[in-house]
């Protein structure tokens, strides 16, 4: 019973630090990337879309971030500026606010 109940805590501390690792910036690069969310993407795709554009390291790990929060819902639609150096709470903060890509004109 003992060796069952340490293999069981180690087994969670495994996953809580992988988590908590996948929640961390991709990188420090600040190059930023335009990334298009459609109307009707699912939180799940949201986040596979993410890793493919190599934004944020799970897309699990997103999706489990946004379930926790709460915010899974409240992602909106548009064109965002995202940047591997955001962490996901940053990057679903954006995507729940509708802060979308703001285009800089010089004349």
């Amino acid at each position: 019973m003992r060796a069952v109940l340490s293999a069981l805590l180690l087994i969670v501390a495994i996953a809580l630090a992988w988590y908590a690792g996948s929640l961390r910036p991709l990188s420090t690069s600040t190059i930023r990337e335009v990334v298009v969310i459609e109307r009707g993407t699912s939180v799940r795709d949201i986040g596979r879309l993410l890793e493919r554009e190599e934004i944020i390291r799970s897309a699990l790990a997103f999706s489990i971030a946004a379930w926790v929060s709460g915010d899974g819902d409240r992602l909106q639609a548009g064109e965002y500026v995202l940047a591997p150096s955001m962490n996901v709470r940053s990057i679903i903060a954006v995507l729940q606010g509708g802060k979308q890509q703001e285009l800089v004109v010089t004349i």
